[in-house]
């Protein structure tokens, strides 16, 4: 059994790197994720540094963040030719989970263990970057049958 899904595995992974257009869009989301997170962070530590409570913060800037993020990777990371209802229906959904992630950690690893919220906050988004972009791929913006097609080996 082990063997089965060691096989499954390298196959996803072999899949996943197999394509140069999806490396290109790994490389085109951390653009747009490094602009949008860098100016989404630096809000973040003004609001907080004028006394804003962490939390209420997030508040603030997650959806500003949520909205430069959709319209940066619709056009310009997937380049999704699909309809807009859909695909922003389903990114909200994406990252309104995201946000309850969000401040469910900085609840329990600040509030209640008492970390530091410049460095929790900058983990948290880093490890909901990783989530987004598959997120992103698979299910906000899925490729056309014709385009999963012409991207496999």
């Amino acid at each position: 059994m082990d063997n089965f899904f060691l096989r499954r595995r390298r196959g996803v992974l072999n899949n996943f790197y197999a394509s140069p257009e999806q490396f290109r869009q790994l490389i085109r989301f951390a653009l747009v994720g490094f602009a949008q997170n860098g100016a989404g962070y630096l809000l973040y530590l003004l609001l907080t540094w004028l006394g804003m409570d962490p939390k209420l913060a997030v508040g603030v800037c997650y959806p500003l963040g949520v909205l430069l993020s959709y319209l940066g990777n619709k056009k310009f990371t997937f380049r999704h030719t699909g309809g807009n209802a859909g695909a922003l229906s389903r990114f909200v959904l994406t990252y309104a989970g995201g946000y309850v992630f969000n401040l469910a950690g900085l609840y329990l690893l600040v509030d209640t263990l008492g970390y530091p919220h410049q460095w929790i906050q900058l983990g948290l988004m880093i490890f909901l970057a990783g989530c987004f972009f598959l997120l992103q791929k698979f299910f906000v913006f899925p490729g056309t049958r014709e385009q999963k097609h012409k991207n496999m080996p």
